[in-house]
């Protein structure tokens, strides 16, 4: 239990480095789906749906498929697979859902 406590930590500390904790959070969370969820080896198909959404996101902002898959723990034809099947309605929805969260969260830190 605290190993897995830890490893979800390990994971949401490198996420934040790269700046993309935020990205990683609103895919999970559009599929209805844990975080840690998304970066494990499991093929339920809300955490496919999510990984796959999370790898197209990467790409629109214009990461290479080699740099996603060593963030998303994939290989790149994997990637560039699973870009393949995400339609860009669903990568502007994700963006949009993604400024909103920003916007609100730097609302709240200037309350504070």
């Amino acid at each position: 239990m605290i190993e897995q406590i830890e490893e979800r930590t390990n994971m949401e500390k490198e996420l934040h480095r790269r700046g993309l904790l935020g990205i990683a959070r609103e895919c999970a969370h559009a599929h209805c789906v844990k975080l840690e969820e998304m970066f494990s080896e499991r093929r339920y198909g809300p955490i496919v749906h999510a990984r796959h959404l999370m790898c197209a996101v990467l790409r629109a902002r214009g990461m290479s498929y080699p740099s996603i898959g060593r963030v998303m723990l994939l290989d790149h034809t994997t990637v560039m697979q699973a870009v393949k099947k995400v339609t860009e309605d669903d990568v502007l929805s994700i963006e949009r859902s993604i400024d909103r969260t920003s916007f609100a969260e730097a609302i709240m830190m200037t309350r504070y």
